[in-house]
């Protein structure tokens, strides 16, 4: 992950610098290259650390930055454009990402146990001066053997899940519409209310509260349900975990989406009293 964060560091320097539309936009292609890694790894971190009867408000947790930045940042971006300019946002981004950058890299620790493991053996091999030492994770596995296969196989996993696991595929579009829909939202809302509404770039930012509070008031239900469902569901599976039943908190929240975005579309439509959308 610290590769990852810190190309995504470095690319805003481009962002702020960018001289044509082509330039900004292959610079954000870089930002979004090194952002993703975040959101892939998070999962598996809590996989890491906590058990299954936990895993609920951590990922919760978890998900709260990527909700409030989509939120916050429109609010305070909006504030920096105005009085500072437009470049100015990626300029502050770039030195909150490498403080956060740096911290990560200094103080996060590995939390992989075939990782650890791994780092242990070389070390001790190294210490002991014994070659024959071997992981108990994968004691037949060459500890400096290439790691271009190892790349390809990662690389390659995901597709296979996504081809042979209706599951993945039926998550994987629920969540790409949801997200393709929601990020219509965002960058739609405050253009919306400054044409019609009047308001100015720096008030129009206030718009995305409602949704801030919506998306943290469902976080919070998800971390206090969704541990007592996925025991509950466990329990009368013979106490054997599977990872869809994490999907049934999922499921019926989301009928909301489709009713509040007509909800907003009518009232946008209609130009009713801003508290309405």
């Amino acid at each position: 992950m610290n590769p990852a964060n810190t190309l995504f560091t470095i690319s805003l320097i481009g962002n702020a610098l960018a001289s044509n539309i082509g330039t900004f936009l292959a610079f954000r292609l870089i930002s979004g290259l090194g952002g993703s890694a975040c959101f892939s790894i998070s999962g598996g971190i809590v996989a890491d650390l906590l058990e299954v009867h936990q895993r609920g408000v951590a990922s919760a947790l978890i998900t709260t930055g990527s909700v409030s930045g989509p939120v916050f940042g429109p609010l305070i971006g909006g504030v920096i454009a105005q009085r500072a300019g437009w470049r100015w946002i990626f300029w502050v981004l770039l030195i909150a990402c490498t403080v956060v950058t740096a911290a990560i890299a200094v103080f996060a620790p590995e939390t992989n146990a075939v990782v650890i493991i791994h780092r242990k053996t070389l070390r001790l091999r190294k210490d002991m001066g014994r070659q024959d030492l071997r992981s108990a994770y994968n004691p037949d596995r060459n500890l400096t053997r290439d790691p271009w296969p190892l790349l390809a196989q990662a690389i390659s996993r995901p597709w296979k899940m996504f081809l042979y696991c209706p599951m993945v595929v039926v998550l994987a579009f629920m969540a790409g519409l949801i997200s393709g829909i929601l990020y219509i939202l965002l960058t739609t809302t405050s253009t919306f209310f400054q044409r019609v509404y009047h308001w100015p770039l720096e008030t129009a930012g206030l718009a995305y509260l409602g949704l801030g509070v919506g998306s943290l008031a469902g976080l919070f239900v998800f971390a206090k349900t969704s541990d007592l469902i996925a025991v509950r569901l466990a329990k009368a599976n013979n106490n054997i975990y599977e990872p869809e039943m994490r999907v049934v908190t999922a499921f019926l929240p989301a009928v909301l989406v489709p009713v509040t975005f007509f909800w907003y579309g009518w009232s946008t439509y209609s130009q009713t009293h801003w508290i309405v959308p």
